[in-house]
């Protein structure tokens, strides 16, 4: 098993209040490469602006109660030809359900955590949606990029 980083917690857990999920907006978001479920590369520099980016965790309560709006989220961004993943994290047994669910609206990638994409993302709790704006994050939240998206 993979040890973590001193004081890393693994997502799951709601994130306490006043606490960020992420990298603020306007945030540099860091490099990364990883592979998705369907064997597709991803990296930092495939996530071109007003991609959108979901973590997710399959011990998290409140990530299973936002997957039917980052569905509907995901699908209005895919429409116009922008890049969505969704970041499982979790070991892929733990995981399975949730990225099957996920998968063909979005990229899908598992990883444990803390993860080279949680990582580039400074991603401290789930869910955590982010939009990307010419590296940065651009907003994060359902309601923050609901509005962005109108």
């Amino acid at each position: 098993m993979r040890r973590q980083e001193p004081g890393a917690r693994a997502p799951g857990f709601c994130r306490p209040a006043g606490r960020r999920a992420c990298r603020p907006t306007g945030g540099e978001i860091g490099d990364f490469e990883t592979f998705t479920l369907g064997g597709g590369a991803l990296s930092a520099r495939e996530i071109v602006p007003g991609a959108l980016v979901g973590f997710f965790s399959p011990t998290c309560g409140p990530c299973v109660e936002q997957i039917p709006a980052f569905l509907v989220r995901a699908r209005t961004a895919a429409g116009t030809g922008l890049r969505v993943a969704a970041v499982v994290i979790g070991d892929m047994d733990a995981a399975r359900e949730m990225a099957a669910r996920l998968d063909g609206v979005a990229e899908v990638v598992v990883e444990s955590y803390p993860g080279p994409v949680a990582k580039a993302f400074g991603v401290t709790s789930t869910p955590t949606f982010v939009t990307v704006e010419e590296g940065k994050v651009a907003a994060t939240g359902m309601q923050e990029l609901s509005a962005s998206a109108g």
